[in-house]
């Protein structure tokens, strides 16, 4: 993949956490990722806007990717990725691209703000044009809070963030040929879903699909509770986004589990005000909202069988659109936090028995996601 056997190009998105996609973050900058034997260099970093919305989708995802995203999913950057299965998001990526520029990619790769901290424990700390000194630890509350407060003008902040993505760029090459150096810290960013990759050379990415790295939704049996949030507001709130799942898995009888999910979401937005960029309502522009609340599209996925018998949002019956992916049966509902505000989901499960152990599966946000597991001790072979 990294052109062994000849010049390889990638798709190169970097993705922004502070509003929330299904593979981590709404797309803010892109540029390609050029490989040629073992060496890679960064070119073309643009904006967002740089890339066309197609008047036809540039890929097909199936019919329950056409229902739950709608035909915009496979036609226009912004809402690409809102799908949490990498696979998607890359093959649309390429798509769009390809059909602008006319020329050929072979496959593509994504990576945020925390990715690039992890980064830039190989590069050091790097200085701007204007002598502004990045670091590891400042890198993300840089480009996912202080920009939006220092860039009145999008223009202006998006060049900001396309500096600090190029010098990073820049410095990478030369540190990648030493594994001893780069291959802990690319594996900590795989591990935490910052770096995702997909090939279109099918050989590749059957490996990959193995990977945390390929970003997979998996399709195979067992229990299972994925939650994903996709903001719904067009603000950058979600850098503030607080998260918790609680995963109880009951024993097993006739072949069923009876479990539980609890999902608490706290907008941990501070007080004071906030630019109008970063708190702005575009799904009701002429509402009337407090400054600083949110909204949230909150799915959770279950395992392949599993059936959502009574969902509660604190405390009361809420209810729930039913879809699915990948196999998965999908539950979701559209959440608004106030400031300050915390919210809990309670999904209640029927699930197949299975002795395989749970997956819960973290969307890579600004903030970590606070997870617990416990199991009934007695198994639950089917």
């Amino acid at each position: 993949m990294l052109g062994g056997d000849g010049p390889r190009r990638y798709f190169l998105a970097f993705q922004t956490n502070a509003e929330a996609r299904g593979t981590g973050g709404l797309v803010g900058a892109f540029g390609i990722l050029r490989a040629n034997r073992g060496r890679i260099a960064v070119e073309r970093l643009t904006p967002n806007n740089g890339l066309a919305a197609s008047p036809v989708p540039v890929a097909d995802h199936g019919r329950d990717f056409r229902g739950r995203y709608g035909p915009g999913a496979a036609r226009m950057l912004s809402v690409s990725n809102l799908s949490p299965h990498f696979p998607y998001a890359a093959a649309t990526w390429t798509g769009l691209w390809e059909r602008q520029a006319r020329t050929r990619l072979d496959g593509a790769v994504a990576t945020d703000p925390v990715g690039l901290s992890h980064l830039m424990r190989l590069t050091g700390p790097i200085t701007l044009p204007g002598g502004e000194r990045v670091t590891s630890g400042n890198v993300v509350d840089l480009t996912e809070r202080v920009a939006y407060a220092r860039y009145p003008d999008p223009v202006a902040r998006k060049r900001f963030l396309i500096e600090i993505a190029r010098a990073v760029g820049e410095a990478l090459p030369g540190l990648l040929t030493d594994p001893a150096r780069s291959l802990p810290v690319l594996s900590a960013m795989v591990g935490d879903r910052r770096l995702q990759v997909w090939s279109r050379h099918e050989a590749e990415q059957r490996f990959l699909a193995r990977t945390p790295a390929g970003g997979v939704l998996p399709s195979g049996p067992g229990p299972f509770a994925g939650l994903v949030v996709n903001n719904s507001a067009g603000g950058k709130l979600d850098y503030y986004l607080d998260r918790s799942l609680d995963y109880e898995l009951g024993p097993c009888r006739d072949g069923l589990r009876s479990s539980t999910v609890r999902v608490r979401l706290t907008n941990d937005v501070p007080p004071g005000t906030l630019p109008s960029y970063v708190t702005g309502r575009l799904d009701s522009p002429r509402g009337q909202h407090t400054p600083g609340s949110n909204l949230l599209w909150v799915s959770l996925y279950g395992g392949l069988g599993a059936k959502v018998t009574e969902a509660r949002l604190d405390g009361d019956r809420v209810p729930v659109v039913r879809e699915t992916e990948r196999s998965h049966p999908v539950y979701s509902t559209m959440l608004e936090l106030a400031p300050g505000q915390s919210r809990t989901l309670r999904f209640d499960l029927t699930e197949l028995a299975s002795d395989e152990p749970p997956l819960v599966p973290v969307q890579p946000l600004a903030r970590p996601q606070l997870t617990h597991v416990t199991q009934d001790s007695r198994g639950c072979a089917p």
